[in-house]
């Protein structure tokens, strides 16, 4: 009867507002977004941002002979960006941005404010059938660019973070358990 009708067009109106939905988060970016200005080639560039979560140690990889530099242990998280340095003067910017850096950035937290020295690019494209796509995942987490920082010494905190919210206490238990592991099974299995 008439809650058959009313039931499909519910579905069909849901389904359009979702594909709508989709459709906007897929492309459609603030003008201002700093990965709309980035190229795949690294740029050294100066920002401004909010950490959104306590940065991850990533254990070193296995000693690989084909890798002609050894790479140590890095440290990610994804900040979000407030403004970028043009020269002298500071300019707006937006946009959510994967921050790595080579070490352990043991001192910033969800929250803090950061001024930021890096190498700024955007994830290549596939260049083998099959392999994982690491732009568009990246993409579908509306994250446009990476900041790349050689040392742990090109980040500082401009503004911690002063309220000890819930996120703040979730992040300092995450980083206890982190350094239990590491102590406990090993820096190249707690990852």
């Amino acid at each position: 009867g008439s809650s058959d009708v009313c039931s499909s067009d519910l579905l069909a109106a849901t389904i359009c507002v979702g594909g709508l939905w989709h459709h906007l988060r897929w492309n459609y970016f603030p003008r201002d977004d700093l990965g709309l200005f980035t190229t795949e080639a690294n740029q050294p560039v100066c920002v401004q941002a909010v950490v959104l979560s306590h940065p991850k140690l990533r254990p070193a990889p296995p000693i690989n002979p084909l890798r002609a530099i050894r790479l140590g242990p890095m440290s990610e998280t994804v900040v979000e960006i407030e403004q970028v340095r043009d020269g002298q003067t500071w300019r707006h910017a937006a946009g959510l941005c994967k921050l790595r850096i080579a070490g352990e950035a043991a001192d910033i937290q969800a929250g803090d404010r950061l001024l930021i020295f890096a190498k700024l690019g955007r994830q290549p494209p596939i260049l083998n059938p099959g392999q994982y796509d690491w732009k568009r995942a990246e993409r579908g987490e509306r994250r446009n660019c990476e900041l790349y920082c050689t040392e742990p010494e090109c980040v500082s905190i401009l503004q911690p973070k002063t309220s000890r919210g819930l996120s703040r206490w979730k992040d300092n238990f995450r980083k206890w358990c982190a350094r239990w592991l590491q102590h406990y099974v090993g820096p190249d299995a707690s990852g």
